[in-house]
């Protein structure tokens, strides 16, 4: 391997690590490694064995090829984001719809007033809890007086019961077995069961990342979990794309989500790696935003001056 080669490597890595936010210790961390040193001689020119380029090309939610050959030196992906991005991060992502007719169903205004209640939930806060009963019963109700209001002809109430689903894709997403996994160690550290700070998570080399067991193999809790919402919702996801993309004023929010499908990987389909799909979807939303999509445009992220 040539040293220009060697190079572009490093600037990969080392372009993906800033994009996400992350210093060369989390890194190494959420990869196994027990210091920073290592990835710094990646950065610097150093190949990482091939267990390694897997790992990170894993972490960041793209395929070996891409870490290899692609151009993430000032990366402008539209999923490699900071985590930390409160309601900003998830109102660029998951866009929530109403009208003066839409109010006029009954329907859709307690799902609208749910819906409120679980963006102050997802978007307000640093912190998220886990098997929180109240939360879950609320997103399942939400989304029924959706579907509801949606049968009722009420085009917003499509656009946001799809738009719901697509945001529990991009949670379970940014989790992983081994997160979830190691999730009782942290919160033993933190004197709590069920409360999960997503800083401390960050600080101790956690960054989310896809899931290590395929959907169908294995009893982990996380490929259960992912499994069932995929029962539930992804039939509802798919008919809420449609629905969309025949409506004349959410046509390209309809393409819009459709990408989503692929990039948060809402999908039972196991012929393809959840990197392969994540491949398609950013595919998608580089095309849709060459199309001037809008909702594709309200995601672009400039990149990060080099330090």
């Amino acid at each position: 391997m040539s040293t220009t080669e060697r190079a572009k490597i490093g600037d990969n890595i080392r372009g993906l690590r800033k994009k996400w936010g992350e210093t060369q210790l989390q890194l190494a961390l959420a990869i196994g490694l027990d210091n920073g040193t290592t990835i710094s001689n990646y950065e610097n020119g150093r190949i990482p064995e091939r267990d390694i380029l897997i790992k990170i090309a894993k972490h960041y939610r793209i395929t070996e090829t891409e870490l290899l050959y692609g151009n993430y030196k000032n990366t402008n992906s539209l999923l490699s984001f900071p985590l930390q991005g409160g309601s900003n991060l998830i109102y660029k992502f998951i866009p929530k719809f109403s009208s003066d007719s839409a109010f006029k169903s009954e329907n859709f205004r307690k799902a609208h007033e749910l819906h409120n209640h679980l963006w102050e939930f997802f978007g307000g806060q640093s912190n998220c809890y886990i098997n929180d009963d109240v939360l879950i019963s609320n997103y399942r109700l939400c989304i029924e007086y959706y579907k509801q209001a949606s049968d009722q002809k009420v085009i917003e109430a499509t656009a946001n019961y799809t738009g719901l689903i697509a945001l529990i894709g991009l949670a379970l997403c940014m989790l992983n077995q081994e997160l979830w996994d190691s999730l009782d160690t942290v919160t033993e550290s933190q004197n709590s069961s069920n409360y999960i700070d997503i800083a401390f998570l960050r600080d101790n080399g956690f960054l989310p990342g896809f899931m290590e067991e395929p959907l169908g193999e294995g009893e982990g809790e996380y490929a259960k979990m992912v499994k069932k919402f995929l029962d539930l919702y992804e039939a509802d996801f798919l008919v809420g794309i449609v629905i969309l993309k025949h409506s004349k004023e959410y046509w390209d929010l309809g393409d819009y989500y459709f990408a989503l499908k692929y990039a948060f990987n809402i999908s039972s389909d196991m012929s393809m790696t959840p990197e392969m799909h994540s491949l398609i979807g950013r595919e998608l939303l580089y095309i849709y935003g060459v199309m001037q999509n809008k909702y594709v445009k309200m995601l672009t992220i400039k990149p990060e001056t080099e330090k």
